[in-house]
């Protein structure tokens, strides 16, 4: 009985010991979907110039924020391994009625009018060209999802700034006659891992 008793202890200690050793990798995908961001597409009178762009839309990504506590897990912007473009839409705003009664979709003044957008992002030094549509389409659209064209690498340097901001280039297939109000709302996967 004396020699059980210190193999039991001895391979006790041992155990316990060893379970201080190990460390846990930890590696986690998180969506993150910044506040959607609304602007508004000007008249294109004429296709002479077709090409409308539209500077400096703010947004803000605070990923400090987003990853500090991530279903119990505590995570900091060193421990982001990738971010990718998941998703990017724009919206186009429906106007109401004259008589007030409801909202609808302009017919002459909609996304068919727009033969394709581009989204860079900026962060005052650089620029990237994030995600594009291309419409061949006639008939009445208020939706464009854009495909995202950006590489993870590349957009990690974006979205850890905060002075991010979207530049659309805007190219007409046909004029319009009013301003068109739009929203742009993007979604962003990070990998994290510690």
């Amino acid at each position: 009985m004396r020699t059980k008793f210190p193999c039991l202890a001895a391979s006790l200690l041992l155990a316990l010991s060893a379970c201080n050793k190990v460390s846990e990798s930890i590696q986690r995908d998180t969506i993150i979907t910044p506040d959607s961001i609304s602007f508004e597409i000007p008249v294109i009178p004429d296709l002479n110039n077709p090409n409308i762009d539209i500077k400096d839309l703010e947004t803000e990504v605070d990923l400090a924020k987003e990853i500090a506590d991530l279903q119990g897990e505590r995570f900091e912007p060193e421990n982001i391994v990738s971010i990718r473009l998941n998703s990017m839409v724009i919206d186009l705003m429906p106007i109401r009625s004259a008589d007030g009664k409801r909202d609808s979709i302009d017919a002459k003044n909609n996304f068919a009018n727009i033969g394709n957008i581009r989204v860079n992002v900026t962060n005052g030094a650089k620029t990237d060209s994030l995600a594009r549509v291309t419409n061949s389409s006639n008939t009445l659209l208020a939706k464009f999802n854009l495909t995202p064209i950006i590489s993870p690498d590349s957009l990690r340097g974006y979205v850890n700034t905060a002075n991010m901001k979207y530049n659309l280039v805007v190219r007409a297939n046909t004029p319009t006659t009013k301003t068109m109000k739009a929203k742009i709302a993007a979604t962003y996967i990070l990998t994290l891992r510690k």
